[in-house]
């Protein structure tokens, strides 16, 4: 039976299904068998039905374009079933970083023989269950003009059994509805942004059955037959993201939250309502949920369990009151059970919670990885499965050991997790960097890179190996380009370092054949949208030596007669970061409304064209 066929589970409120008293059967294998596989940066949730577990990460195809990858797994062992990668576009307009980039934010759907999966980049696809081929798939930003969301499309799919409601955003549909079958569009409700969160499934006083779904300025309810929009909300403060699914706590009453709705809601929808229907709020607490989930106690309905700040908070959803707190609980999401509470921190410590005398109290817990975890647990029988940044790891319930007292969290807060501020250790490590660099060991090193919530990026691979190289510690230096080249061998910023400490050991010749190896012929066509001048210089500035590595100044193009900006040049294969520049550190390409622009990034593998569409240059300033 499935446990989490689309987000928050096959009942939508992250609760395992209850069978006769238990949870649904044990999967096949040895009680409380423990596996991990490493897998590519995803925060969308883990997708258990029967034997089948499914994942999504961020990959890219063989030909080099960005892609989301979908995969099936034997849920008892472990094994890959299969594996299929679809290429997925990111936009200069989104929120793309080294240490936390553009990737799968909605969980996958799967339903009888299919499965159904949004991609960051607004791709729908419905896909074979058995083999991930994939039968029909749209483009939300092409074919229904959706603007591209800042992280990545997020909304995760949801289905009757006959249409698929996928969240799109913009002039033609907040909401559309697809065929299973075909992917063909059946209907389209409201216009304005989409959201990141997910569609809730309600019932109105009147034990109505409509689908709610929490946009980016407005909730409202839908008739799911026919997509009209019921009656509609609008948040107190407009424009801010929402990511806080709504609860349906009780026929006619819904609870919404989130930083759009300026802290928490009930709202107390009547039987007859239209669009224009004024709808009562029961009640507000101006504590507000982070981008986490929350969920309605089992065992005891009139709570629900969240996080907010660095507490995990229980509500009185009657009266909008807390009633209690616990302190620790950083980027917590939960699953709520009969037994109590599961609670999986943001750095990957797990706890069972109970509620004892009308408090909110740690019974056992355990450390299940060191790695950064944006994604509630799954639970299937006596196994939780627990989706990190680098990897799913899964353990037996029984296993949480008897504990207490919360352990201290490691250095994970809200906004490392979202922009991927330096965690403690690695911003430890460079000070040792900078300030004793001659006292730097492997050791120092190596402790950083097994810790799974850390990840280096190229800046600080740098920094550290030019600490090494200053003080002439060739042979470490060397170590650990060897080991990035091993952890990421699509890095050409790891290949240039190789090859300038490879050149610092005497070995010109092994150095400048190892670049030789990499390099491939690629031609690169720039258009701007706002003309510059004509004798304007424009230049092409990256991650590597040929574009100057990062020099504004990188490489000189060529304005030809039609317009363009051209140049062909040999550069090595592997993940080139670049933007176009007007030849000064402040006027590298901007959008149409002069906002910078994230790193345009693809993988080369083999011989391309780089065709760039420029929306702006700033203005070249006058010198005084």
């Amino acid at each position: 039976m499935a446990q989490w066929p689309q987000r928050g589970g096959s009942n939508g409120r992250y609760q395992p299904v209850i069978v006769q008293g238990k949870t649904s059967e044990p999967s096949k294998g040895p009680s409380g068998k423990e596996w991990s596989v490493p897998l590519g940066i995803s925060d969308s949730e883990t997708v258990v039905d029967g034997e089948d577990l499914f994942v999504t990460e961020a990959d890219f195809t063989e030909t080099g374009e960005e892609a989301h990858r979908i995969s099936c797994f034997d849920s008892a062992d472990g094994k890959r079933c299969w594996s299929e990668a679809f290429s997925e576009r990111s936009f200069t307009s989104q929120d793309i970083q080294d240490r936390y980039p553009v990737r799968p934010l909605a969980t996958p759907l799967v339903l009888h023989d299919c499965i159904v999966c949004a991609g960051f980049g607004g791709s729908v696809r419905c896909l074979d269950r058995k083999s991930g081929r994939s039968i029909w798939s749209i483009d939300l930003v092409k074919d229904y003009d959706a603007p591209p969301m800042q992280f990545g499309f997020a909304t995760s799919p949801w289905s009757d059994g006959k249409q698929v409601l996928v969240g799109c955003g913009g002039p033609q549909g907040i909401v559309i509805s697809l065929d299973l079958r075909t992917g063909k569009s059946l209907w389209k409700a409201g216009t304005g942004p989409a959201s990141y969160g997910s569609f809730t499934v309600w019932e109105s006083a009147d034990h109505t059955r409509q689908l709610v779904y929490a946009a980016g300025n407005e909730v409202f309810g839908l008739d799911i037959a026919s997509g009209k929009i019921l009656w509609r909300y609008l948040y107190p403060q407009q424009g801010l993201t929402n990511a806080v699914t709504p609860i349906a706590v009780a026929p006619g009453r819904l609870l919404i939250g989130g930083q759009g709705v300026d802290g928490m809601q009930l709202l107390k929808i009547p039987v007859e309502v239209s669009e224009t229907t004024p709808i009562e709020v029961e009640w507000k607490n101006a504590k507000s949920p982070f981008y986490c989930n929350w969920v309605q106690w089992v065992s005891h309905p009139e709570l629900v369990v969240g996080f907010a700040g660095k507490t995990l908070f229980v509500l009185d959803w009657k009266t909008g009151k807390i009633v209690s707190q616990l302190r620790g609980w950083t980027d917590c999401n939960v699953t709520a059970t009969e037994e109590g509470i599961l609670a999986v921190r943001g750095d990957g410590f797990v706890g069972a919670l109970q509620w004892v005398d009308g408090q909110l109290v740690m019974k056992s817990g355990k450390w299940v990885t060191n790695d950064r975890v944006w994604s509630p647990p799954v639970i299937v029988a006596d196994r939780l499965f627990i989706r990190g940044r680098r990897g799913l790891d899964v353990i037996s319930v029984q296993s949480l050991e008897a504990e207490t007292k919360l352990p201290s969290a490691t250095d994970v807060t809200s906004m490392d997790a979202m922009y991927g501020s330096k965690p403690e250790a690695i911003a430890t490590l460079l000070s040792l960097v900078t300030e004793s660099p001659f006292r730097l060991t492997w050791e120092d090193y190596d402790k950083v890179q097994r810790d799974r919530s850390v990840l280096l990026g190229e800046g600080d691979y740098r920094k550290i190996l030019d600490g090494c190289l200053k003080t002439d510690a060739l042979e470490l230096s060397q170590r650990i380009a060897d080991d990035w080249m091993v952890r990421e061998p699509y890095s050409i910023s790891a290949l240039e370092k190789k090859v300038e400490i490879l050149k610092r050991l005497g070995r010109s010749m092994d150095a400048e054949s190892l670049r030789e190896t990499r390099l491939v012929v690629v031609k690169v066509i720039v258009r701007i949208a706002t003309k510059p001048p004509s004798d304007r210089q424009i230049f092409l500035a990256g991650n590597s030596t040929e574009l100057g590595n990062w020099n504004p100044k990188g490489l000189s193009l060529e304005n030809r007669p039609d317009g363009t900006w051209r140049a062909s040049l040999m550069l090595p294969k592997g993940d080139l970061q670049y933007k176009v520049t007007g030849g000064d550190s402040d006027a590298f390409e901007v959008r149409a409304d002069d906002r910078s622009i994230s790193n345009r990034r693809t993988r080369i593998t083999n011989a391309t064209t780089l065709e760039i569409d420029v929306a702006k240059l700033p203005e070249k300033k006058s010198k005084p």
